[in-house]
């Protein structure tokens, strides 16, 4: 069982915990009738809407639970406790999506379980208890429900919604209206933002345990439109022009959409295809969202070369600078193309332009540092800094590198790093050591080795200069 599939073991867990059964999962199957000892707004924690009307005169029925500490002296055990705020519970939840001008109809899927109570046979510990005239303890068991409904894209529809049958006053119902001047975008022409609810309008049970008769568990909603969903561009680094990261990840992320967004509850979208051909035509809500975060995965440079041992076993810089210029010549490569990727404001080109002539400058530092290997004392440092590192890697690991063949390797941006940086460190006078350089990336890509490779470096050149050079010798 790889680290995936325990990850989603534990999401489900989770999810089954706090919620319940999920009807489209198929590992629930076995409980989609489940049966509960205990009444189920105790038992779960979310996932449930309570009729409305009533959601602040709802019962908590674990209120009368308190958590006390080992740590509470007899003295603060005295105090009367303060005034309990009573939860208010959601009664309904929402979806919001853009739809196009040519869509005249949403296909709407709720899906909810309700928990129906019967009394179950006392334990013979209660047998007792329930003979002297108390009511016999409950059971639940629940009840899957599922209901398709069309939802016409008309205003005053729309705002009457749909009783769903066979609910019990479960009702689906939104509100349609035009983007806003700001939300307008080549990609939003002519559509408009619709938003569906699914509410709880079920009378209320009477109060006590029984009251989660009314009480919807699992709630979901699903809204499909044949026509595909508009998605709507995150814009809001597009106009702060005093940020500088908002406009780069304006820059970065212009390619990302949402394609729904959820009220009192998350959602996900099934998207199909990639770049121009994405589409995306159903939405749904999701009390537990997730998301997952792409690897970083180090490019390959060929003809670079990027094995410590074998950079640290060159006998001369040129021989060192012809093996790892191909890194250098494939970067301004990538740079130029860049440039040539049209972008849709003046801003993004602006700042496209400005980051791609930092990145041309970076290609210059990193060929500044293989020029100073013509330095006798960095040539030997930078091999020396090398071979400490392929060491502390085979010592770190001894089982990656037991196969015959395999060495330890930078990738390719540790070595950029090391390489760029090797001016301010072996110039004092060079103008570059007022600049901080930061590797900005996920944990596990590598920064720390790239780090330690260059302080590697750093302290082999410092020792081997202060050899050199003649020594003081202070005097009592």
């Amino acid at each position: 069982m790889n680290a995936a599939n325990v990850r989603d073991r534990l999401i489900h867990a989770l999810r089954l915990d706090l919620v319940g059964p999920d009807p489209l999962d198929p590992r629930d199957v076995g409980l989609a009738h489940e049966i509960l000892d205990v009444s189920p707004t105790h038992w779960y924690l979310t996932g449930f809407l309570v009729p409305s009307g009533v959601a602040a005169d709802f019962e908590d029925l674990t209120a009368d639970e308190t958590l006390t500490s080992a740590d509470d002296d007899d003295e603060a055990s005295d105090d009367e406790p303060g005034p309990a705020r009573r939860p208010i519970f959601p009664s309904s939840l929402g979806v919001t999506v853009i739809v196009g001008a040519s869509a005249k109809t949403l296909h709407v899927t709720a899906r909810w379980a309700t928990y129906a109570p019967e009394p179950r046979e006392p334990a013979r510990t209660e047998t007792a208890h329930t003979e002297r005239g108390a009511a016999p303890p409950l059971r639940w068991t629940r009840q899957p429900h599922t209901v398709t409904v069309p939802l016409s894209l008309d205003a005053v529809a729309l705002r009457k919604g749909v009783v769903l049958p066979e609910s019990g006053g479960v009702v689906v119902r939104g509100v349609i209206r035009a983007l806003r001047d700001d939300e307008r975008t080549s990609l939003t022409s002519g559509a408009c933002v619709v938003t569906v609810f699914l509410v709880n309008q079920r009378a209320k049970s009477a109060t006590g345990p029984e009251q989660d008769r009314a009480v919807i568990f699992q709630s979901e909603l699903e809204v499909h439109s044949p026509e595909g969903f508009v998605p709507r561009p995150n814009v809001r680094g597009a106009h702060l022009d005093d940020d500088p990261d908002e406009r780069m990840g304006d820059l970065q992320y212009r390619d990302a959409f949402e394609y729904a967004v959820g009220h009192g509850v998350a959602t996900l979208a099934t998207v199909t295809g990639t770049g121009s051909d994405v589409f995306c035509d159903t939405v749904r809500t999701t009390w537990t969202p997730t998301a997952q975060v792409e690897r970083v995965i180090p490019s390959e440079v060929p003809g670079c070369e990027l094995r410590m041992e074998a950079l640290a076993a060159f006998d001369t810089p040129a021989a060192l600078r012809d093996a790892v210029t191909p890194m250098v010549t494939r970067y301004r490569a990538w740079i130029e193309q860049q440039r040539a990727t049209p972008l849709d404001t003046a801003a993004r080109r602006d700042l496209s332009n400005f980051l791609l002539d930092e990145a041309g400058r970076a290609a210059d530092r990193i060929a500044r540092g293989l020029a100073l290997m013509d330095d006798p004392a960095v040539f030997d440092a930078f091999k020396r800094a090398n071979r400490a590192m392929a060491d502390a890697a085979r010592k770190r690991s001894p089982e990656r590198y037991a196969k015959p063949g395999s060495a330890p390797t930078w990738r390719p941006f540790q070595l950029a790093f090391v390489l760029m940086n090797v001016a301010s460190i072996a110039e004092p006078t060079n103008p570059e050591r007022d600049v901080v350089d930061l590797i900005f990336f996920p944990t596990g890509g590598g920064k720390t080795e790239a780090y330690l490779g260059l302080a590697a470096f750093t302290l082999v050149l410092r020792r081997l200069r202060s050899r050199a050079s003649p020594r003081r010798v202070s005097r009592c």
